[in-house]
């Protein structure tokens, strides 16, 4: 590991032998160089190892000796990885989600430990906790868990293994993630029993007579555009804002205000919702974003398949 404040490729030994014998002569030093890259101070990886800093040090230089190249450079107090330190992390991270997907595997024909998944949309309740519900059928000690990881966020959480897979919106471009559409949500706006507009000739409805009246929200993205899918192109009255839009649908079915609400949402809640005669906004697409990772007996694949297969139930019932 070398303390310089730039990076540069080393001649190095050569590589000899075959592939067993050139990854087996590593083979002690990488969970030493995983810790050190993913928390970029000495101390921090030696607590989570349990090892000695300077024993961790020793253990990089030397897998950058055999490598032949430098995998960090110093700036300030912290490690910053080279390009190949890179290149290396992210063929790391797999080859150790691999192996550990193994042991699991060769302990029981049923998967187990933890599954983490960021997942805040209606997806959430269309097609993720009834994934999860399905898999457990099979697999009774897999714990699945699901968190809200704010969207900038995930891209670093799921490559540094904090969360195994995303339900989002959108894809995520990145060298060691891959993105797969999974289905699409159809939206439609919805009022409370009672709105003024139920009583409007649902022909001569119009996307302008929506301006008179409030909606609830979720408010909007980094760029100002509608997180709940509404188009930049017409303006509205925003007049409450929440987080979450199955509590925006409690909120509309017990107030004047409307609703942008993904249709399969309100199907599978209990809740006196009406859907207006208008097609305003578009159906959003559903990604499931994970890292790339071999077989398909892991924990991931398993949960994506069945995410996917939840999915597209919904889209034949639509």
């Amino acid at each position: 590991m070398h303390h310089s404040n730039s990076s540069h490729g080393g001649s190095g030994a050569k590589l000899e032998g075959t592939p067993l014998l050139q990854v087996a002569e590593v083979w002690n030093w990488i969970p030493a160089f995983r810790a050190v890259a993913e928390s970029s101070h000495l101390p921090t990886a030696s607590r989570q190892l349990s090892v000695a800093p300077s024993a961790l040090s020793r253990s990089v230089r030397l897998l950058e000796a055999r490598l032949g190249v430098e995998l960090f450079q110093r700036i300030g107090s912290r490690l910053e990885l080279t390009e190949s330190g890179q290149a290396f992390l992210r063929a790391v991270r797999i080859g150790m989600r691999s192996i550990h997907d193994g042991m699991l595997a060769v302990r029981s024909e049923t998967l187990t430990g933890v599954i983490r998944i960021s997942s805040a949309g209606a997806a959430t309740t269309i097609a993720v906790v009834p994934a999860l519900l399905e898999v457990r059928t099979k697999h009774p000690e897999l714990l699945g868990v699901v968190v809200s990881e704010a969207p900038e966020g995930e891209a670093a959480a799921l490559s540094a293994g904090k969360i195994d897979l995303s339900v989002r919106s959108a894809p995520i471009r990145s060298k060691d993630l891959t993105s797969v559409e999974v289905g699409t949500l159809t939206h439609g706006v919805y009022c409370g029993g009672g709105h003024p507009l139920l009583d409007r000739d649902p022909g001569s409805l119009r996307s302008e007579d929506l301006a008179e009246f409030e909606f609830v929200s979720p408010g909007t993205d980094a760029q100002g555009r509608s997180l709940d899918g509404w188009p930049d192109r017409i303006e509205r009255r925003i007049g409450m804002q929440v987080d979450q839009m199955r509590v925006g649908a409690e909120v509309c079915a017990r107030s004047g205000l409307l609703a942008v609400l993904p249709d399969r949402l309100v199907e599978r809640i209990a809740l006196p919702l009406h859907r207006l005669p208008l097609e305003i906004v578009p159906a959003v697409p559903v990604f499931a974003v994970t890292r790339i990772h071999s077989g398909t007996r892991s924990r991931v694949s398993v949960v994506l398949a069945a995410i996917q297969a939840c999915m597209q139930v919904d889209a034949r019932q639509q």
